[in-house]
């Protein structure tokens, strides 16, 4: 059913009043597209449901079933995104973390009327909320946005890297997995959030200093930024008695932003010729 937000909600981004509200709503969402952010870039995938578990006493609640987790105690606001009609989304929630960029999208997935018991207007008339003006949010996160700075040599590395994304050797190594037909087992972790994700890699595209991999229905996909990728290391990992091959991004701080793991230990040397 769907629902008219009433002439009080007619802004299209609201905040609300008490964040646990976004929280206990989300087994209510039905299909969403969760999208993890932060320092580096981001990873997001479909799930058919997302249903996070709070401990009392634990700083993050997870959802082993959509392999996602995210801090409680960093989270510092919940935005509310209405539906429009240039949206391919049913509407949006995000969770907003100390330090901006580091943040986590829930995405309503269209389609899913059959498991979604909640819309977003459903959400924004029951639950107390601010409306945000034009450029509001950006602001808001403009003055809780994390700088890292980077020495002139360090900068310049970047600035190149973000020319030319087709260039690194990671580009290579994801093309060498499109054509092989390779599943590759990325995990996005930071303080804020812990998302991992599965797939072959269909499309590859360098953009605006980006470079963006999904799979072939655009159920999966992962954007790296490339002046924060500094570095990256090729091993082998032990996981439950089976050998990978293993690929840790760093940005400039040292911090892995990603891990990359392929089942066939073997492609470790074959991916650090191509570097």
């Amino acid at each position: 059913m769907k629902h008219r937000l009433s002439t009080s909600h007619r802004s299209n981004t609201h905040r609300l009043v008490r964040p646990r509200d976004g929280i206990i709503v989300l087994p209510d969402l039905g299909s969403v597209y969760v999208q993890v952010r932060g320092m580096g870039g981001g990873l997001g995938k479909a799930v058919e449901s997302l249903r996070p578990i709070s401990i009392e006493g634990l700083e993050f609640a997870f959802d082993p079933d959509a392999g996602i987790g995210f801090s409680i105690t960093t989270l510092e606001a919940i935005h509310v995104e209405a539906p429009h009609a240039t949206s391919y989304f049913e509407g949006s929630l995000a969770f907003e973390f100390r330090g901006f960029p580091h943040g986590l999208g829930i995405h309503l997935l269209p389609g899913g009327e059959n498991r979604r018991r909640w819309q977003i207007a459903d959400l924004l008339v029951t639950v107390p909320t601010e409306s945000l003006a034009d450029g509001e949010l950006e602001q808001w996160r403009g003055e809780r946005r994390s700088t890292v700075p980077m020495c002139p040599c360090c900068r310049d590395r970047a600035e190149e890297r973000s020319r030319h994304p087709e260039s690194h050797p990671l580009h290579s190594i994801l093309q060498h997995a499109a054509a092989g037909g390779i599943t590759l087992h990325w995990r996005f972790s930071d303080a804020h959030a812990d998302l991992s994700a599965a797939f072959v890699p269909a499309r590859i595209e360098a953009r605006e200093g980006f470079l963006i991999v999904s799979d072939a229905p655009a159920h999966h996909a992962a954007h790296l930024e490339m002046a924060r990728l500094h570095a990256l290391a090729i091993q082998t990992k032990t996981l439950d008695g089976f050998d990978y091959a293993r690929i840790q991004l760093f940005e400039p701080r040292g911090r892995t932003t990603f891990e990359i793991l392929a089942e066939d230990p073997a492609l470790a040397p074959l991916w650090r010729r191509f570097c």
